[in-house]
């Protein structure tokens, strides 16, 4: 293989290597969302949690334009324990 034939992060090629991945992504998470009648009442708040959460990483790794090897991607803890709350905590009259 010739080195110019390799992808590189951060040039057009694998940008849009990468916008193709996450839109196949994105498809995935909806599919997900169209299962959650069909599982047990105990298990939809994490499953719907996990969604969340990895969706919101999906996002970030979006808006860094697939930038994902120059540093870790990841959620601050209160962002990831608020999608989580929002799932899993009863609802307050």
């Amino acid at each position: 293989h010739h080195s110019d034939d390799l992808l590189r992060p951060g040039d057009d090629r694998w940008r849009e290597l990468f916008r193709i991945q996450a839109e196949r992504a994105e498809s995935y998470y909806r599919d997900a969302h169209a299962l959650t009648p069909y599982l047990e009442p105990d298990g939809v708040g994490i499953y719907a949690a996990m969604i969340d959460i990895y969706h919101a990483l999906l996002e970030k790794m979006q808006r860094l334009d697939g930038d994902v090897f120059s540093k870790r991607v990841s959620l601050h803890p209160l962002h990831k324990t608020a999608l989580a709350a929002r799932r899993l905590l009863p609802r307050l009259p």
